[in-house]
């Protein structure tokens, strides 16, 4: 009987553990006229994204339209990634400078199917955030040619 309530309590963890580490992402292709290398190894190996000044310019003006927004920080090798508190959500943003201009920020919302379960409607407050960053890349006169789209991983 106690080896059954273990194992339940643990397939109700392990339940719990997947839905709370679902992620809902939404992309948003840009172009950008800011200007920026990436960093490269003696091996030509990237080890630093370019556009530095774009993040800059998403994040200051991003403060405007968000509770708070966390400083800059690099995202592993390919983009710049930052945290925004929207209506009491923590969004992680990545910026991904590709190349010549085209540009790509990706936002993830976590825990989005638990805020679903427990009927906080997590989309509305993902797509008025998803809305301010809009109204943040239409604001820098660097960016044009925005595109959106959607997934869950």
């Amino acid at each position: 009987m106690f080896l059954t309530i273990l194992g339940a309590v643990f397939i109700l963890f392990l339940i719990g553990a997947v839905i709370s580490s679902l992620k809902l992402y939404r992309a948003v292709e840009f172009q950008s006229s800011f200007q920026g290398d990436w960093r490269f190894d003696e091996n030509d190996e990237p080890i630093g994204p370019g556009m530095r000044d774009l993040a800059d310019a998403i994040v200051g003006r991003l403060g405007v339209h968000v509770t708070s927004v966390s400083p800059i920080r690099q995202h592993e090798y390919y983009g710049w990634g930052f945290d925004a508190v929207f209506e009491q959500s923590t969004f992680y943003n990545v910026i991904n400078p590709i190349d010549q201009g085209e540009c790509y920020l990706t936002v993830s919302m976590d825990s989005y199917v638990l805020k679903k379960l427990l009927m906080k409607r997590p989309q509305e407050a993902f797509d008025r955030y998803c809305n301010a960053v809009s109204d943040t890349l239409r604001e820098i006169p660097e960016v044009s040619g925005i595109k959106w789209g959607t997934y869950f991983r």
